[in-house]
């Protein structure tokens, strides 16, 4: 059965109406767990049981209201009670579940569809809701997919992202083993950007000590470690090379800090693209009020300084022409926006869209909205792999405090995000790639995904705090048991 045809039975019975198939996509269906039939016989029974719901109903609200309910059931449960129960206390129990009954058999009836061609009536399953749902989501990019295979490929994309987060489990233990003092919500991030790379813990924490030669022995820090890890070359020479950078970024009137994102996405360059990068960021400065990382990333991108500088302006303006108030994370939410191959009006509509939906998961979800609405998927389907890293990430118990679930499962999503297969139907990228300048994406990186920023943007808007607060919170050692 194609996913065309599953969506509309599907949606059929979801709405109640009259879904319209065979015997054997019927039989695909059940045997896919998705819908559940109902037998005549039962389906029978439980119309004459629900009969008597009213009568049923207002039989129990007068026992209540006559009755001392407080203790009825408790006396019932109890087994070390007293006083046995009366023979009115029984008859309200025995009505209360026999009204429980009712009520499911109701709702049953209530959601259940009948399907002429075959005769039977059945329910969606909950796997059969969340199927639907996901169909909806995925039919562009996977296209005329068989049932079985479109089903198989959401098993990949769940099983890739479970992959991920238990060889950063891994990769977490063997940073304690080193013996280095790394705590476990410092590793977490980086465990989880070198699980998605393929790296290790070895390589980064040898960068780290190469010969006493530290870059950042502790906390968010060892973020940067675990970017150079990602690197090919010996690790002395990527420390070196490291260092160079930031001096000569230095060197440039540049700002060198602790967290130098900067030099960690510059390390792989070549010295004459290196040169050409500071030089674009240096002219990005006259005109934008961005740090000076945010101003690194539009100057890897594809466009020229002056295209640049306008698409910064034209997203900042249409934000605010869409209510959006200017702070600090909509400044860093429109640079990410404009460093992205997309046109500015569909990154707006994308980044509204997403805005909209983080609300509940992030204080200030601008940042979050940004770094999903450049990725390579569909903003539905973002939201997605999102909704299952939260799972993934919770199930696996790879957080320490809840308040760290929805930050990492945000790295989960945007460094698993290039998985994804590309869109079968070409209308799913939907302007991308029209907004390119010519000629340039052969000699600066292309930003999507960019492994530094995301870093960037995690540690300083979303990771950061939240190690601060674990390690410094007043209770944490005292009353808070650390299981780690």
């Amino acid at each position: 059965m194609q996913t065309s045809k599953a969506i509309e039975i599907l949606q059929s019975v979801e709405d109640k109406g009259t879904p319209q198939m065979g015997a054997e996509e019927q039989g695909e269906l059940v045997q896919e767990g998705l819908i559940r039939l109902i037998p005549q016989e039962e389906y029978d029974v439980m119309q004459r049981d629900v009969q008597g719901l009213d009568s049923t109903s207002i039989r129990v609200r007068d026992m209540a209201r006559s009755s001392d309910t407080s203790r009825m059931a408790i006396s019932i449960r109890s087994a070390g009670s007293a006083a046995a129960p009366g023979q009115s206390e029984v008859d309200y129990c025995k009505m209360l579940q026999q009204l429980e009954s009712m009520l499911l058999h109701k709702a049953i009836l209530d959601s259940s569809a009948f399907c002429p061609g075959t005769g039977s009536y059945f329910v969606l399953t909950a796997d059969g809701k969340r199927t639907l749902e996901d169909m909806k989501v995925w039919s562009k990019r996977f296209g005329r997919l068989d049932l079985k295979e479109f089903l198989i490929k959401l098993h990949d994309i769940r099983f890739e992202l479970a992959t991920t987060v238990n060889k950063a489990l891994n990769i977490t233990r063997d940073f304690q083993g080193f013996g280095y003092g790394y705590s476990v919500p410092d590793a977490r991030a980086p465990s989880l950007m070198l699980a998605e790379r393929g790296s290790t813990a070895a390589r980064t924490v040898n960068l780290l000590n190469a010969k006493g030669d530290q870059i950042a022995p502790r906390g968010e820090k060892l973020m940067i470690a675990s970017l150079l890890g990602e690197k090919e070359g010996v690790g002395t020479e990527l420390v070196t090379r490291y260092r160079q950078l930031t001096a000569k970024a230095n060197e440039m009137g540049m700002t060198a800090t602790d967290d130098d994102f900067r030099s960690a996405a510059l390390v792989g360059l070549p010295d004459e693209q290196v040169d050409q990068v500071l030089e674009r960021v240096k002219q990005l400065k006259l005109s934008l009020n961005l740090n000076e990382n945010d101003l690194t990333w539009l100057a890897l991108s594809d466009h020229t300084v002056e295209q640049s500088e306008t698409r910064y302006s034209a997203l900042l303006s249409g934000a605010q022409a869409r209510g959006m108030q200017e702070d600090a994370p909509l400044i860093t939410a429109m640079a990410i926006l404009a460093g992205s191959d997309l046109t500015e009006n569909v990154l707006l509509d994308r980044f509204d869209f997403l805005q909209g939906a983080l609300q509940r998961n992030y204080p200030s979800p601008r940042v979050a909205a940004a770094m999903l609405a450049i990725g390579p998927l569909e903003p539905e389907e973002a939201l997605f792999v999102l909704r299952e890293s939260v799972g993934i990430i919770s199930r696996a118990s790879y957080f320490d405090d809840a308040e760290e679930v929805d930050n990492l499962a945000l790295l989960l999503a945007t460094t698993n995000s290039t998985m994804i297969p590309p869109a079968a139907n070409a209308a799913a990228d939907q302007g991308r790639g029209s907004a390119i300048a010519p000629g340039r994406a052969a000699l600066f990186l292309t930003p999507l995904m960019t492994g530094a920023f995301l870093y960037y943007w995690m540690n300083r808007n979303y990771h950061q705090p939240t190690i601060q607060r674990i390690a410094t919170h007043p209770m944490h050692m005292h009353t808070v048991p650390y299981f780690g």
